[in-house]
């Protein structure tokens, strides 16, 4: 009884705020923890060579830069057209020291949440009027799905060359539709400023990987002409990040490397993979369904929240057979770089794109619904049963605690916080530290090392090989400025 007198007293939404609330922030504390034993992998030392050496020979964080540009424009004509992601990319943390590289998880986690809220909070308290307690449910929820039941966490957040290519291009993304979908500001100064901001901001996305920028073309140019042929006006900004977008995507694609990289892959032609994409994506979404209740259960929750914030906006929400099928192409279209360029679906962080986008979809289209239904049945709650959304979190709940009980990995969170507590973590952290006492003594030319003993599910992405000219061995033979390293079973030495 006591129970029900305090739901009764606090009010059913907001004390489902405060639940969802908890549940995020204590959801991330073990990602953010888990930092501190994070290190670069992989890329982050063959994007990190000129970078890395240009730091260490002059200090000078001008000529690091000049070095970063340098590396856009050889990989342009040489490998890949990308030009604002590689010169991320060959910046990474651990250039100008590997201690620093513990900031990679907080800068994506907290970044992709940030502009997830910036998001949402435009979408739906400022374009639709919602009610803060119903926004922050939804906000909540859709963060809550997107961070904890991904693909692959290591690829979103703890492999900087892989996650900031796709996660961090993802959240840039995020804010740029949100200072598309905001309201101008009053003073000119304000707006000219943002404006421009916004439109150099999608310059840089279209820079990056080709499915975000794909996807921020149809989304300004959707909005453009929304607003240019049914609303008469404020489609300038949007136009023009439309265009920014798409100047920056063709820049990116008519690189020489690109030939030279597509060499290596199985492309498909063009109209195919618009085609191929429909099916990868219903196949996507609907393996997510069979095999993934809390997702479904995540989303049915937030319905009561998304009916009343339709219920209450001014939208006519006339076409949901329309809507659906708009919302279902923007999400097909994440999958149709991958399949034009290597004819599959592409890797973890790839799929985490894929992941966010379906997320999205299911979300914006349960609104759509919401709407058209609330338009058809005015002043008519869609659940009179204040504990209704109480059984639903409950059952959330539950499917969430089943779903780590069969897959200790299953959760983003539970699984960093397994790893700290078995000690996983720390031990693949000494054995780094080891091998990088190795790799930083000058008198070792040819390193040899041994493998990990532990591989944490969110930490660990990719290892050296035992054959010396592997790319990855490289890599870091050149980074460390070695004449080769090799993993060897029991090794840890370093050959003058």
């Amino acid at each position: 009884m006591r129970a029900v007198s305090f739901i009764r007293r606090m009010g059913t939404r907001r004390l489902a705020v405060w639940l969802l609330l908890a549940a995020f922030a204590l959801s991330l504390l073990p990602m953010l923890i888990i930092a501190v034993y994070d290190h670069p992998s992989a890329d982050d030392f063959n994007y990190g060579v000129r970078t890395s050496r240009a730091w260490r020979d002059t200090g000078s964080v001008i000529k690091t830069v000049s070095a970063a540009a340098e590396m856009v424009r050889s990989y342009y004509k040489g490998w890949q057209g990308t030009f604002s992601a590689v010169f991320v990319m060959s910046l990474q943390p651990a250039v100008f020291s590997e201690r620093l590289y513990i900031l990679v998880p907080p800068l994506l986690i907290l970044g992709f949440a940030a502009s997830g809220m910036f998001l949402f909070h435009t979408v739906f308290l400022r374009v639709f009027g919602a009610e803060k307690h119903d926004a922050a449910i939804v906000t909540l929820m859709i963060l809550f799905l997107s961070t904890q039941f991904l693909p692959s966490p290591v690829q979103a957040f703890y492999w900087f060359n892989g996650a900031f290519f796709y996660t961090g291009f993802h959240s840039l993304a995020m804010l740029a539709a949100a200072l598309a979908f905001r309201p101008a500001p009053e003073r000119a100064v304000s707006r000219y400023v943002l404006g421009g901001l916004t439109v150099l901001l999608s310059f840089f996305i279209g820079g990056g990987n080709y499915v975000t920028a794909l996807t921020l073309i149809i989304v300004t140019g959707s909005l453009a002409a929304y607003r240019a042929v049914l609303r008469k006006g404020k489609y300038f900004v949007p136009a023009l990040c439309f265009a920014a977008v798409c100047a920056g995507l063709l820049i990116s694609a008519f690189a020489p490397g690109n030939a030279v990289r597509q060499q290596n892959l199985p492309g498909m032609e063009p109209l195919r993979a618009v085609l191929v994409s429909f099916p990868y994506a219903a196949g996507f979404a609907s393996n997510r369904a069979l095999h993934d209740a809390p997702f479904l259960l995540g989303a049915l929750c937030a319905v009561p929240a998304l009916y009343r914030i339709a219920a209450g906006c001014s939208f006519a929400f006339r076409l949901p057979g329309l809507a659906t099928a708009f919302f279902f192409c923007v999400y097909a279209a994440t999958f149709t770089p991958n399949l034009y360029a290597m004819s599959a679906y592409g890797d973890g962080r790839m799929l985490n794109v894929n992941y966010y986008s379906l997320v999205l979809f299911v979300f914006f289209t349960l609104f759509y619904w919401c709407g058209w239904i609330a338009r058809r049945a005015p002043g008519q709650e869609l659940t009179r049963d204040r504990y209704l959304a109480a059984a639903a979190l409950f059952l959330f709940a539950l499917a969430c605690f089943t779903s780590v009980y069969q897959n200790r990995d299953r959760m983003t969170g539970v699984s960093a916080l397994r790893s700290l507590v078995n000690g996983g973590a720390e031990t693949y952290h000494a054995e780094y530290m080891a091998r990088q006492t190795l790799y930083r003594d000058d008198a070792a030319a040819d390193v040899e090392v041994a493998p990990f003993t532990v591989k944490p599910y969110v930490l660990f992405f990719s290892d050296i090989k035992a054959d010396p000219d592997d790319w990855r061995n490289l890599g870091v033979a050149y980074f460390y400025d070695k004449n080769t390293v090799r993993l060897v079973p029991g090794g840890t030495e370093g050959a003058p």
